[in-house]
């Protein structure tokens, strides 16, 4: 936003509780505002606000008006431009005004920095200027931040403000800064380095691993492969002989390790082999050291011995005269102790003929279940 001839102000007086007949749009307990100068166009709202009303087609800022009222909470989500701040330590700022005649207490001011609260903040609140301003005692690490403030008033009202924010700074930056958990092998990495000079830096995961990146531009971007669990990256360059690490980033990546359990059948004539050697597992060398645990549905149309409790990878089995569908239970573990459990049935048919599930089938349970919801 471009500031004409100085400041925006405006001093307005605003009725607790809200604009009582705000607009079918409008906020529910706040007050709406824009600004006006000589030659505009579109009329900017408050770069300093990071309340913004979603359902106005104007984009208009708002305040909500309690006792006491917090505004201009600072930074936020859009000052600096972006909610990025270029200090570690920023300084946390907010105008506290108590309702007419009321005082702000003091003693109720804190404040929750990254979920760890700040108290004793009453001498840091002027009550010439209603503001609030706190310096940091100790650095913010580079990523985002989010910070909560509570404040009442000696007329026994409480109000809550917050606001999020990065901080992104340094001579080198890692700038994937969220703490990111997946199930993938690999993970872009996004930085930048404070020098038009720099032609290369590395990429330093747990603190051994080190691979070499271009930079072009003051920017980097390296597809990093990830161990199962954290993967803690920084980044190194040097500045005129002096080694610059960036702030970390941490990746979580999660590994599944249970084996996958599958139920296959074949078919010879008289006999249905319920087999379990299509079971795989993830880790190297282990599908073939599977163990298995059999059960049977004892509602199938017919009694069928053999399978429940068998720890065999394949089972021969009559096939049942009686027709309906049969089903089957299959527990896979590996040496690890990791289990998979499956579900798996065939259908004998009026004819005598067998039946084997699909992906695409659907047991005749399901098929009547699916009719009784059409009609």
């Amino acid at each position: 936003m471009q500031y004409v001839g100085g400041p925006w102000t405006r001093l307005a007086r605003l009725a607790v509780g809200g604009n009582p007949s705000p607009a079918s749009n409008g906020v529910p307990g706040g007050w709406q505002y824009k600004f006006y100068y000589s030659g505009v166009g579109d009329w900017p709202n408050d770069p300093l606000n990071h309340h913004i009303n979603p359902r106005d087609p104007a984009n208009n800022t708002f305040v909500y008006v309690k006792d006491p009222t917090i505004f201009h909470f600072l930074p936020n989500q859009r000052y600096p431009v972006g909610g990025i701040v270029t200090t570690t330590t920023p300084q946390i700022s907010a105008y506290i005004y108590p309702k007419v005649g009321a005082t702000v207490d003091t003693a109720s001011i804190t404040l929750s920095i990254d979920g760890i609260a700040v108290t004793g903040l009453g001498a840091d609140y002027s009550f010439s200027t209603k503001q609030l301003v706190y310096a940091l005692p100790s650095p913010l690490l580079n990523g985002p931040h989010t910070v909560v403030l509570q404040a009442a008033s000696k007329a026994g009202g409480m109000n809550a403000d917050t606001v999020s924010f990065y901080v992104r700074t340094g001579f080198v930056q890692l700038l994937n800064q969220s703490r990111v958990s997946t199930w993938e092998s690999q993970w872009t990495l996004y930085g930048s380095v404070n020098d038009a000079t720099v032609g290369s830096a590395k990429v330093v995961r747990n603190g051994v691993d080190t691979f070499s990146v271009s930079v072009v531009n003051k920017s980097f971007v390296y597809a990093a492969s990830l161990v199962e669990g954290t993967n803690m990256f920084t980044a190194v360059a040097d500045s005129a002989g002096v080694r610059k690490v960036s702030s970390p980033v941490a990746i979580l990546r999660m590994v599944n390790h249970s084996p996958w359990a599958v139920i296959s059948y074949g078919d010879s004539g008289s006999t249905i082999t319920l087999r379990a050697d299509s079971s795989s597992d993830p880790d190297s060398g282990q599908s073939a050291l599977l163990s298995f645990r059999w059960s049977v549905d004892q509602s199938n149309p017919f009694p069928i011995s053999g399978v429940d409790g068998s720890t065999l990878g394949q089972i021969a089995v009559a096939k049942p005269a009686v027709p309906g569908e049969y089903y089957f239970g299959l527990i896979a573990t590996d040496p690890d102790g990791h289990s998979d459990t499956t579900r798996n049935y065939f259908t004998i048919n009026s004819d005598g003929s067998v039946s084997y599930s699909t992906l695409a089938g659907n047991p005749s349970w399901d098929t009547k279940q699916n009719r009784r919801c059409l009609l």
